[in-house]
């Protein structure tokens, strides 16, 4: 979750306001950070919601400029990716509580 957050701020750094474009650059950014901080990264984790988040901004951003729109139409992304992943994985995983926990950052 620290390197998501390092990323992001890296990228929005000095900036006062943001554009849709800005967003999806930051969250691209957020997710390339968390992958390359993580030796052998494994899909079904918060790396996976981040890099669906990040893919969701970029389709969203070349589709529209207004950020509220793009906002909800992540949020939507992401929870689609939580519902997928947690259909393929481990049974212990597959709980709600360590979905929601994991993909939250805790």
């Amino acid at each position: 979750m620290s390197q998501i957050l390092n990323g992001f701020a890296r990228a929005t750094e000095g900036k006062p306001s943001y554009t849709a474009q800005d967003l999806a650059d930051a969250l691209k950014r957020a997710s390339d950070s968390a992958y390359n901080a993580v030796m052998k990264p494994v899909e079904g984790t918060i790396l996976t919601v981040i890099r669906a988040i990040a893919e969701s901004a970029a389709e969203s951003a070349r589709n529209t400029s207004d950020i509220r729109e793009q906002f909800n139409h992540v949020t939507s992304s992401a929870r689609r990716t939580l519902r997928h992943r947690r259909r393929r994985c481990s049974p212990c995983s597959k709980t709600p509580a360590w979905w929601t926990a994991a993909a939250r950052g805790w």
